[in-house]
């Protein structure tokens, strides 16, 4: 991917707005206060297309300010991804990732919040973990677990294609 800083590591990927009600902040301080986490991992924040801050509404320019004050200066994360911009280029690989991730077809391990959508979700496929949104320590925690492990991202992958291949090959 474009925005890799090490396209041989994992990438945790985040594609949303910077709004809010998204609890951005926790996921970056988690990602950027746990070194197990920040050796193994890219890191890419696509917060959707901006070209002036002063152009966004107040909260999403203030989410958005604080994360690059946290990455830039205060956690010093290495070169992380945050394109102010993404191609139109891109949009395929992006949304093959968040696909990916959001429809659990190809197995690949989520981190979502255990509220909403993502627990049925995490309920029929079995993909990953479920965490506090305002819980930064779980965050970090789950991240790690999730990178660290590729033995059950195999496991999970395995088990989904047993389950549920039933329902698509006759």
């Amino acid at each position: 991917m474009r925005f890799s800083t090490n396209p041989h590591k994992p990438t945790i990927l985040t594609l949303l707005r910077p709004d809010p009600k998204k609890n951005l902040t926790t996921l970056v301080k988690a990602f950027g206060e746990c070194c197990p986490l920040r050796e193994p991992a890219n890191l890419t924040l696509i917060m959707g297309n901006r070209d002036n801050i002063d152009e966004m509404s107040t909260g999403n320019a203030s989410v958005l300010i604080t994360v690059l004050k946290l990455v830039l200066f205060i956690l010093e994360i290495p070169v992380p991804a945050f394109p102010k911009h993404h191609r139109q280029s891109d949009v395929p690989e992006i949304y093959h990732l968040a696909a990916k991730t959001k429809a659990a077809a190809h197995g690949p391990p989520m981190l979502a919040t255990k509220n909403g959508n993502p627990v049925d979700i995490h309920r029929a496929l079995y993909n990953g973990l479920l965490v506090d949104p305002h819980d930064q320590q779980a965050i970090a925690d789950a991240l790690h677990e999730l990178v660290s492990e590729k033995k059950n991202v195999g496991r999970v992958q395995k088990e989904w294609v047993e389950e549920h291949t039933p329902l698509f090959v006759a």
